[in-house]
Formats: structure tokens, C-alpha cells, sequence
């Protein structure tokens, strides 16, 4: 049977096939190098055997060696591949790659994204107000106009808090717009809508009534107005975690977050907010602004800051948690 006699050009190992095999790609069996099998004899058949020893075994020679042709493409084994960037990616081979759906949960994360960076800025805000008050307090203990910048001051941080907050109701409609799986729905509405109603309530307090009567007004229709807006401000901080609950429970993840703890700071920033009030209020009605009163209202005023403060670090920490843990 006619041979083709040839040497790899990676290893130089002297190959023989048969002539049928003329023009298909093979590989080397020694270094597995994809070769093409060429049509004529490069090396003459008259190759020299192998010398024998006779006092031990002969080496093994690297003489012809038979190779087999395949018609398919040499399969290579792939380099290790190396840590970093590269396990980024992954070879899907030769099939088509397919776009995964988005989750209707993504929603959902936009407006957790926005309510919390609006928080953000609502914790500055408050910053301001208490800088404000401290700053009154102060003027006002001392007998100087530093009272009206304190005032001043305080008014800024409050209106930078309400327009902040109606910043939150695209948030919350986000949050409507998402599946609605264990009453998250209904409770998103709810606090969308009471959240809107406050800041109706804030701005018609703040600039279409009488002043405040700490200010020397004589009219409490203001104080009302603005003692609900701000528990109406409560009742969407109370609200919102049950929002947040129902989304957990949802998306099996309940046991990783528990936003039961900012409702209950939620709930105890509205007792003492309005029990702080009602109690600055009537002590001013009652027997003016005496030293005795001012520092105690200033006292009051203190722990409603504290409660606050408090409330937004919890809040804010949960609404960053708890979107990590629906995306």
C-alpha cells in the first residue's frame, strides 16, 4: 500500500500515512500539532533502522511513526485562564445568546433608589432646622438678633424638607407601578397619597395663614394646620416600612431585613413630636415666653431632633438594604 512519508514542523517526528489520505488535516501523535497532510513523499522510504544493544533493552527510537488523518478540526484543550477580568466573561460557544427579561421588581428598585436619595437630603435638611433652633435659642437667651437668623434659618431647613419629601412621590409611584403581591400596592398608594397631602397641608400653613404664634401671631389656625401636616409626615414614615415588609415577604427575603424597627422610630418620633407641641403650645399661651419656658421648650425641641436623627439613619440604612436585596 502507497505511503506519504513527511516530518512535523513542530516536532520534526517523521510521520508515514496512506496516500489516500493526501490533502486532510491530521495531528502529530507526538505533539499533537494540526498539520495538513501533503500529497507527496517528503522523506525517501529508505530510513535507517535502529541500532540494537545487545547488554540492555534498546531506547526507543524516534523513527516513522504511524499518524491516522481526520477529517474534523484538531480539538485543543483551552489555557487556563487566569484570574480576574477574564471571570468576567464566559464563552457561550456557538450558541446564540439570549437576553434574560428583565424582573418586574426592577420597578420597584428604581423608586427605593429615589426615596432614598431624597432622604438623603432630607436628613441635610434637618440639619439645618436644628442648626436653626440652636441658633435662636441662643439669640434669644442672649438678648440679640442672632433669634431672627436662628428663625430664619429654620424656616429654610423646613421648606428644603417638605419640597424634598413631595421629591419622594416618584418614588413611591415607581413603587405603584411594580407587582402587586401582598398588598404592596394598596399600602404604596397610600403613602404616595398622604405623603402629597402633607405637603399641601405644609405649604398652605407655612404661606398662605397667619404667623406662627410663637411668632406674635394670634391665631392658631397656622399651628394646627402645621402640627397635621406634620403628623400626616408621620403617618407616611409609618407606612412606608409596611410597604417595605410586604416586599420583603414577597420576594422571600424577610429574614434579612426587618423594617419593623423604623416604623416603631417612626411611631415614637409622632408621640413625642405632638406631645412636645401641644405641650411648647400651651406653656406660650399661658404665661409667655419666660426663660423658664424657653429652655424648656428648647428641651422638647431636643428630643424631637434626637428622635429624628435617629429615625433617618435607621430609614435610610433600610432602604438601601432592602434594594440590594430585591435587585
Amino acid at each position: 500500500m502507497a505511503t506519504i512519508n513527511f516530518q512535523c514542523y513542530s516536532c520534526n517526528q517523521i510521520l508515514r500515512v496512506a496516500a489516500d489520505k493526501a490533502g486532510k488535516r491530521g495531528k502529530c501523535p507526538k505533539c499533537g500539532t494540526a498539520l495538513t497532510i501533503p500529497f507527496e513523499s517528503s522523506i525517501p522510504d529508505e530510513v535507517p533502522p535502529p541500532q540494537k544493544v545487545t547488554t540492555r533493552p534498546p531506547p526507543r527510537a524516534a523513527g516513522p511513526m504511524r499518524a491516522e488523518a481526520v477529517d474534523d478540526e484538531p480539538e485543543y484543550a483551552p489555557p487556563p485562564r487566569r484570574g480576574g477580568r477574564d471571570d468576567d466573561y464566559d464563552d457561550g460557544g456557538d450558541e446564540p445568546y439570549v437576553r434574560k427579561p428583565k424582573s418586574a421588581w426592577g420597578m420597584v428598585s428604581i423608586g427605593l433608589l429615589i426615596v432614598f436619595i431624597a432622604f438623603c437630603v432630607v436628613a441635610g435638611a434637618h440639619a439645618v432646622t436644628i442648626l436653626g433652633d440652636l441658633l435662636g435659642t441662643i439669640g434669644l437667651a442672649a438678648r440679640s438678633n442672632l433669634f431672627m437668623t436662628g428663625g430664619n434659618i429654620h424656616r429654610i431647613g423646613e421648606l428644603i424638607f417638605a419640597l424634598v419629601v413631595l421629591g419622594t412621590i416618584p418614588g413611591y409611584i415607581m413603587c405603584i407601578l411594580g407587582p402587586n403581591k401582598g398588598g404592596t400596592m394598596p399600602l404604596a398608594i397610600t403613602t404616595a397619597s398622604v405623603t402629597g397631602v402633607y405637603v399641601i397641608m405644609w405649604l398652605i400653613a407655612r404661606f398662605a395663614m397667619a404667623p406662627n404664634p410663637f411668632d406674635g401671631g394670634s391665631m392658631t389656625g397656622q399651628w394646627i394646620m402645621m402640627l397635621l401636616s406634620q403628623l400626616l409626615f408621620c403617618a407616611s414614615i409609618i407606612l412606608f416600612p409596611l410597604y417595605l415588609q410586604a416586599v420583603l415577604q414577597a420576594r422571600k427575603r424577610s429574614r434579612y431585613a426587618n423594617p419593623m424597627g423604623a416604623m416603631t422610630l417612626a411611631i415614637v418620633y409622632a408621640g413625642v413630636f405632638l406631645v412636645g407641641n401641644i405641650l411648647v403650645y400651651v406653656l406660650a399661651s399661658s404665661a409667655g415666653l419666660s426663660m423658664g419656658i424657653l429652655w424648656a421648650s428648647t428641651l422638647v425641641q431636643v428630643a424631637i431632633d434626637g428622635v429624628m436623627v435617629a429615625f433617618l439613619i435607621n430609614y435610610i440604612l433600610l432602604l438601601w438594604n432592602v434594594r440590594a436585596l430585591i435587585s
